[in-house]
C-alpha cells in the first residue's frame, strides 16, 4: 500500500493535470463597448445589395459599463453615399444602454460600398476603449475558381488517363 503522502502528491498531480489546461484557456473579458451595424429590413442581406441601391441601417452602439464619454462614428468608403441620418453621436451611456443613429445609404454605383462604425469611450488618464463594426454593399466580385476535373482511377486506386 503506497505511503500517505504519495498518495497525496498523486492526487494532486491528477487536480493540477485536470484543472490547469482549464486555467489557461480562460475566457477574456468582455470589451467594456460592443457596436453592430445591421439593415432596417432584416431579410435584407449585404450580397444582394445592387450597386445604386438605396439602404436603410441602424447603426447600435452599446455600453456595458457606465460611462461619461461616449463617441458614436461612422465613416463611409468606397463612393457610398449618405443619403440621409447623422454619422455621429456624442454622449454618456448607463451599462446597458444603447445608441442607435439611423442611416439611409447608397450603394456606389461601381465596385462595393463599406461602412464602419466606430465606438469610443475615454476611461481617464489617457487611456480609452473601442469596438469597431463594418458593413459591405454589394456582392464579392471575387470569381469563384472553376471546378477541377475529376480524375478517374482504376480499382486499385491509380489514376486514368484518357487521351481523345
Amino acid at each position: 500500500m503506497p505511503s500517505k503522502s504519495k498518495t497525496i502528491s498523486l492526487l494532486l498531480f491528477i487536480c493540477s493535470i485536470i484543472l490547469l489546461p482549464g486555467l489557461s484557456r480562460a475566457d477574456k473579458p468582455l470589451p467594456p463597448l460592443q457596436v453592430t451595424i445591421i439593415p432596417v429590413n432584416t431579410q435584407l442581406l449585404s450580397s444582394s445589395i445592387n450597386p445604386g441601391d438605396v439602404v436603410d441601417l441602424k447603426i447600435i452602439g452599446r455600453s456595458l459599463t457606465d460611462a461619461q464619454e461616449i463617441r458614436l462614428e461612422v465613416e463611409l468608403k468606397g463612393d457610398t453615399e449618405l443619403v440621409s441620418g447623422d454619422t455621429a453621436w456624442k454622449g454618456s451611456l448607463a451599462r446597458g444602454q444603447e445608441a442607435v443613429l439611423l442611416l439611409t445609404v447608397r450603394a456606389p454605383r461601381k465596385g462595393r460600398g463599406l461602412i464602419k462604425a466606430r465606438m469610443i469611450m475615454q476611461a481617464g488618464q489617457g487611456a480609452s476603449f473601442s469596438a469597431e463594426d463594418r458593413y459591405v454593399l454589394g456582392p464579392d466580385s471575387k470569381k469563384k475558381p472553376a471546378l477541377s476535373p475529376s480524375i478517374k482511377k482504376d480499382k486499385r486506386g491509380r489514376n486514368i488517363i484518357e487521351v481523345r
